[in-house]
């Protein structure tokens, strides 16, 4: 098969899963940004914000659970007061929905990021420790960047420290 057709091929693919995902966008409309697809099938070096665009072009449906198994700081000191989440963990699981394309593939499992609580409690630096694919990570990154701690402080000054969230995606069919 020659190259055109299987880049034609691949657009397709990636418009239809496109195109499916916003089925049900009735329920809410926002301003998205395009996606760069040539450079997701050419193999280039994609922008670095491709990941965050498309999550948001995800729509998500009904359905499946997550539950926050731990949240807990890397780092250890006894002069340190942990950052605490603002809204405890239901802040987070409100925030991340199970994706569409992980549900149609029945992927569950368990998925480990760690981050950053940077000094205003903003996350930042995300790393993942355990991925189960069908954008769940970056449905999880998506969430947290959207999530506010009071930050840590050591000797009653803001600092920065690290934190490894593990959250548990749990299929509709099996819940």
């Amino acid at each position: 098969m020659n190259s055109f057709i299987k880049l034609f091929l691949v657009k397709l693919i990636i418009c239809l899963l496109v195109a499916c995902s916003f089925k049900d966008s009735a329920i809410k409309t926002e301003k998205l940004e395009p996606i760069n697809i040539d450079s997701l099938i050419l193999n280039q070096k994609p922008n670095k914000d491709l990941k965050r665009i498309f999550v948001q072009h995800q729509r998500f449906i009904a359905g499946g659970d997550i539950e926050v198994k731990s949240l807990t700081m890397i780092q250890s000191d006894e002069n340190i007061i942990e950052a605490e989440l603002i809204g405890g963990n239901k802040a987070i699981i409100e925030k991340i929905v199970y994706p569409e394309i992980a549900k149609r593939a029945e992927i569950q499992g368990t998925v480990a990021i760690e981050f950053d609580v940077d000094t205003l409690g903003d996350t930042r630096n995300f790393l993942v420790v355990k991925g189960i694919g069908g954008t769940c990570e970056e449905a999880t990154i998506y969430a947290l960047e959207k999530t506010r701690f009071k930050p840590a402080t050591k000797i009653g000054e803001p600092i920065v420290t690290r934190y490894r969230i593990i959250l548990l995606f749990i299929h509709p069919i099996n819940e």
